[in-house]
């Protein structure tokens, strides 16, 4: 019966685990998206509010978090770049969107 109780447990916090890192992931996605896309999409970053998100919350993540979070900023401007018109339009209102759900809008 322990034994049962015990994987139990280790089953329930390793899932709990691993949404934390799926949520950090995409978080560290959203920031680098939103970012990048700033000046291509033509709307303007509160530099305080964008200061104190970075530092307040993309920095707390997990390591590999935060590569992504590079790894996005370096590559989206160049797929922004290359999307259709109507894709580029739909992609600059959903960073936009979430750029004002982060609080980062001016």
């Amino acid at each position: 019966m322990w034994t049962s109780v015990f994987i139990l447990l280790v089953s329930a916090s390793a899932t709990v685990y691993l949404e934390q890192q799926a949520d950090e992931m995409m978080l560290s996605v959203e920031a680098g998206q939103l970012v990048s896309a700033a000046d291509i999409c033509g709307f303007k970053l509160d530099a305080e509010a964008l200061k104190a998100f970075m530092s307040g919350k993309i920095a707390d993540l997990h390591d590999t978090a935060r590569f992504n979070y590079y790894a996005v900023t370096t590559n989206f401007p160049s797929e922004l770049e290359a999307m259709t018109e109507t894709a580029k339009l739909a992609s600059c209102a959903l960073q936009e969107t979430l750029a004002k759900k982060h609080g980062l809008v001016k």
